[in-house]
């Protein structure tokens, strides 16, 4: 039986210093079947361009990469609106500032 699909949903607004290892550390997970969305909030930095190469590095680690740039609504929306665009119902949040060592999924 295949596990199941757990999205993370990553809400983003200026944190270039930060993303890469926020990343690093959903990559460094040993459950495998993980979609990422990436929601950023109208960031004036390279925080979405330090995310694209950083995946681009780690092509075929998530099942789904979904990234999307909206106009600034603050952190509460996007992240809602990261959930709203996910596949699934397994969800978990990481903000873009910390990282996780390991995650516990409620599936």
């Amino acid at each position: 039986m295949p596990e199941p699909l757990v999205s993370v949903v990553i809400p983003l607004f200026n944190k270039e210093d930060y993303i890469e290892e926020t990343l690093a550390s959903v990559v460094r997970q040993t459950y495998r079947n993980i979609e990422l969305v990436i929601i950023d909030d109208a960031s004036s930095d390279y925080s979405v361009v330090k995310a694209k190469n950083f995946l681009e590095k780690h092509n075929g680690r998530f099942s789904n990469v979904i990234i999307e740039s909206r106009a600034n609504t603050g952190q509460a929306e996007a992240r809602n609106d990261g959930i709203n665009l996910r596949s699934e119902e397994h969800t978990s949040e990481l903000q873009s500032r910390f990282g996780i060592s390991y995650a516990v999924f409620c599936l």
